[in-house]
């Protein structure tokens, strides 16, 4: 049991989605005593009430797929070098070899982006990758998205800062980099070709990007789990 609590842990980035793991691992261990191994703790039982949640966890942006026509977007939040590893492996494993496959991506000004940008181009063989900031779009106010000015601007400057890095880092793979996550999605829809695409790097992108390309989704899934516990 305590090896499944541990991969209950460990599943957020598991191959095939974060939630799907934690509810598998939680019907695995339901009555079942839990010890860390160690001898230091005492085993305990872990209660019902815990192992629902677990159950029926939802994880909006994490190991999520959209489909739209003629592009997939897969959008993970990882913004570590394990978590990228892993994001990149689960984007391999669900994408299409003979799509185009593009990267729309950010991170922000304290993450290391020479190290993320490693690990994602000796992962994937991309053929574009896109950079914008954590902004949905600059047509109109996203409800909880607001950004004061002064960040706004210096996320569209890093964004076109991380274009030229990987500019100069990877010549061979074309860069662009726009002001706002709907431009990006734009520019990708609306080529024609038929591309999986990745959204990663950061969770405030990917909270922009499910607002740009499914913005009743946050919205349904908070009231079906407020409608699931008002329930019990």
């Amino acid at each position: 049991p305590a090896e499944v609590l541990q991969n209950i842990s460990s599943g957020i980035n598991a191959e095939y989605g974060g939630a799907r793991a934690m509810n598998q691992g939680a019907r695995s261990v339901r009555g079942a005593p839990v010890s860390d191994g160690s001898g230091t703790a005492k085993s305990f039982t872990i209660p019902d009430a815990f192992l629902r949640g677990i159950e029926r966890c939802q994880w909006p942006g994490r190991n999520h797929v959209i489909y739209r026509k003629t592009v997939s977007f897969f959008l993970d939040g990882a913004h570590t070098p394990v978590s990228i590893a892993k994001c990149t492996e689960w984007f391999k494993s669900q994408s299409t070899g003979s799509r185009k496959k593009i990267l729309i991506a950010n991170t922000t000004r304290d993450r290391q982006i020479a190290t993320f940008l490693k690990i994602i181009n000796e992962a994937i063989h991309l053929d574009q990758i896109i950079f914008c900031p954590n902004i949905a779009s600059n047509l109109y106010t996203v409800k909880d998205c607001e950004w004061p000015e002064n960040v706004k601007a210096g996320m569209i400057r890093t964004a076109h800062e991380n274009r030229e890095i990987w500019s100069e880092e990877y010549p061979s793979v074309p860069a662009l980099s726009f002001s706002s996550v709907a431009e990006a999605v734009e520019s990708v829809e609306s080529s024609g070709v038929e591309a999986d695409v990745l959204i990663t790097g950061s969770l405030h992108l990917i909270g922009a990007a499910l607002q740009v390309l499914d913005p009743g989704y946050l919205e349904d899934s908070s009231r079906s789990l407020t409608k699931q516990y008002s329930s019990k």
